[in-house]
């Protein structure tokens, strides 16, 4: 017992803080690990091992660039032929199909940031990202779009999105007698 609170109190003291990702100038990213990651070309060779980031990348059109994902990932259908990878692998078989960019959320980048550091040392992008609302949803599909060279695409998404809620809305104010419901 008291082995298996060492190593938490060790996991928690190794765990870097979480930034908040934002979009600057639709040129910079400042990713969820405080990484600064200046875009200067779309990204053609993406590994997601994060189902809604592999989910999100197909939404905006960007299937042709994912050569990977995640062992968790299950919709959309047609994209479960491409290969599978985990956080659980070793840095070589990442290394092995040359990604330009692999994407990950928070707890990936905390738990194994040491496959995440010799992944960077290997000068692959890593860009780590977690939407928490929805305003820094909308600055996910941009970043999404922006990655992939769909931007037209993922601006019409939030577009979409927001005429969507919009229309909720309106429905909403026509209810006279609201009912509660707990979630």
């Amino acid at each position: 017992m008291r082995k298996k609170i060492i190593f938490f109190m060790m996991l928690l003291l190794s765990i870097k803080p979480t930034y908040g990702f934002q979009l600057l100038n639709n040129k910079i990213i400042i990713d969820d690990g405080g990484r600064k990651i200046k875009i200067k070309k779309n990204y053609n060779r993406i590994i997601s091992l994060y189902p809604a980031h592999t989910e999100n990348i197909v939404a905006v059109g960007g299937t042709d660039s994912l050569i990977g994902i995640s062992r968790s990932d299950t919709y959309p259908a047609f994209i479960l032929q491409k290969k599978r990878f985990s956080y659980h692998f070793g840095v070589e078989r990442f290394l092995a199909v040359s990604p330009d960019l692999i994407l990950i959320r928070p707890m990936i980048d905390f738990a194994y940031h040491s496959l995440i550091h010799h992944l960077e040392k290997a000068n692959i992008t890593i860009i780590s990202l977690q939407a928490n609302n929805i305003s820094s949803l909308y600055t996910y599909w941009k970043i999404i779009g922006l990655l992939t060279g769909h931007e037209d695409r993922a601006n019409k998404m939030i577009s979409d999105f927001k005429n969507m809620l919009n229309l909720f809305k309106s429905i909403n104010l026509k209810i006279k007698k609201k009912k509660k419901v707990y979630f």
